[in-house]
């Protein structure tokens, strides 16, 4: 019994002797997540930056005529906007998400992601959804007659670059800047890119793409791509508000 108190009480000393570890040092990576957590709380700031989220997705062209009928019949009267550049842009409130949510239910959507960034009043930020992958290409060499088969990495997929100006009456003026590129084998890569500025009411919808193959929405038809005999159109829905 004394042997085992003898024990206990020379343990105690020495945990009372090494004392609490010290606390870890906070990092960039701390501070990361304490952001990421606020801004899923929509705690991040005082509305001095400007937030904006993005909702991108592809559409089965096989949806087309539905998606034509819904753009004609949910966007309000006066809202469309047409840029000099030939791409189509239009502006919803709520009416026009649920219409848009409804007919997502009953169509096609693929590859469907959200992200967002917060960038300074007037400044520019990036958006990239982008799929690295390594394509098997054949280098033949004229000099020597020597076949190569090798890899080529290449990346596809969507960039939106927005720079946004609060105009101070609540407004907000987006100059948007999509690139959007494809894989075309081989390790060749196509893109195809387009810009507008539209000015919005905060947390107003701005649509860019769609499957309408009308005149008037030539980015519709510019942001496509075949994968074998089915063709997708992409969708871009951005909004913007104070952060």
């Amino acid at each position: 019994m004394a042997g085992r108190m003898a024990a206990a009480a020379l343990m105690a000393l020495l945990v009372s002797g090494c004392g609490d570890p010290p606390p870890r040092q906070r990092d960039a990576r701390d501070e990361d997540e304490d952001w990421a957590r606020a801004a899923r709380d929509g705690s991040t700031g005082e509305g001095l930056n400007v937030r904006v989220d993005v909702e991108c997705f592809e559409i089965d062209e096989r949806d087309a005529e539905g998606w034509s009928f819904f753009w004609a019949a949910s966007i309000p009267i006066g809202s469309a906007r047409l840029s000099v550049n030939g791409l189509r842009s239009a502006t919803g409130g709520p009416a026009f998400f649920a219409r848009l949510d409804a007919w997502r239910r009953r169509s096609t959507v693929r590859r469907q992601t959200r992200p967002f960034v917060v960038t300074s009043d007037g400044h520019p930020g990036m958006i990239e959804i982008l799929e690295f992958r390594a394509e098997p290409v054949t280098l033949i060499f004229l000099d020597g007659g020597q076949v190569v088969d090798t890899y080529r990495w290449t990346h596809a997929g969507a960039t939106l670059e927005v720079t946004p100006q609060r105009l101070g009456d609540g407004a907000i003026r987006l100059a948007l800047h999509p690139v959007v590129s494809h894989r075309e084998g081989a390790g060749r890569t196509s893109f195809k890119q387009l810009e507008t500025v539209v000015t919005v009411k905060e947390d107003e919808a701005v649509v860019i793409g769609g499957t309408s193959d009308r005149e008037d929405t030539f980015g519709s038809t510019f942001f496509s791509r075949t994968e074998g005999h089915r063709r997708y159109r992409l969708v871009f829905i951005v909004k913007a508000r104070s952060w």
